[in-house]
């Protein structure tokens, strides 16, 4: 059993980590975007010479930075929740909540989700798939590698997730076995 404990609790730590790592990533992204906006409206407005690329290079990088940061928002509980009922509920219930919601729809929507994207990234690769959305065809296949790696991570820390449930679940039943009768 001890065993069991170690390996989940170094997958646990691995996956927050690349979550972490990934939300850092996003961070920086959302640096470079900034700085592509400016660099634009200075060549627009200053130098009266606005880029052919920019547009489309920023739409990406500002996309993927959204995507890229799915992980680590999950992790940190920080996706929308309506916690009309959900605050009205016990500790026990709120994870048999969790772990119920997580076995009829996350897995089930990030398992056929990551599977399409999955064979839409390598399509695009193959045919070095390009798109023109402003002024300049762009490649879109880095787009769509960010996707697949944001539902690859996006899976990994909802198995965490789940993982962490069943932990408290088990934590939750025995506190309340050894609660004194009264």
């Amino acid at each position: 059993m001890e065993n069991k404990n170690g390996f989940c609790d170094k997958y646990l730590r691995f996956v927050d980590f690349l979550s972490e790592l990934a939300g850092k990533i996003s961070g920086w992204l959302l640096v470079l975007l900034i700085f592509l906006l400016v660099y634009e409206v200075v060549m627009r407005k200053i130098f009266s010479h606005p880029s052919s690329w920019n547009y489309d290079v920023s739409y990406m990088v500002g996309g993927s930075a959204i995507l890229l940061g799915g992980a680590m928002a999950l992790k940190n509980r920080r996706h929308v929740r309506v916690d009309v009922i959900y605050a009205l509920l016990s500790p026990k219930k709120q994870t048999i909540l969790n772990i119920v919601l997580a076995i009829l729809f996350f897995f089930p929507l990030i398992f056929f989700g990551t599977n399409k994207i999955m064979g839409m990234t390598l399509k695009s690769w193959a045919i070095k798939e390009k798109v023109m959305v402003g002024m300049t065809t762009v490649p879109i296949y880095p787009m769509k590698t960010a996707l697949l790696i944001s539902m690859i991570l996006l899976l990994l820390q909802g198995t965490a997730e789940f993982i962490r449930e069943l932990k408290n679940l088990k934590k939750l039943k025995s506190q309340q076995e050894n609660m004194p009768i009264r």
